[in-house]
């Protein structure tokens, strides 16, 4: 998974590009390498995350359960760690940072 990185007058978006964006390892890869990207360009003042222009069904569909039961524990427990982790950068990232939800956004399966 890859999330495309743009720039517009100092605002960078963020669009996620899977097809129904579940949250996995894979999508906790992407978004860090994303926020790196940001972080690289000096001039940004603010990050928008959106679920991407090609699919807008979807924002988030939450954690990819079916993932979760495929991996081994010490998948799982990595995985969650870094998520954690993730959740953490956003919420101290230093640039401002908005979510524009298009299509749904479950955030969690069940």
């Amino acid at each position: 998974m890859e999330f495309q990185v743009r720039f517009n007058n100092n605002i960078a978006l963020i669009s996620f590009r899977g097809d129904e964006n579940w949250i996995n390892m894979k999508f906790v890869n992407a978004f860090n390498t994303a926020l790196d990207k940001v972080l690289s360009n000096e001039s940004c003042v603010g990050v928008v995350t959106t679920g991407g222009e090609s699919n807008s069904r979807f924002y988030s569909n939450g954690l990819d359960l079916r993932w979760m039961k495929n991996s081994s524990l010490d998948e799982v427990e990595t995985f969650l760690q870094r998520l954690n982790e993730l959740k953490i950068r956003i919420v101290t990232f230093p640039v401002l940072t908005v979510a524009a939800i298009n299509g749904q956004g479950r955030f969690t399966r069940g």
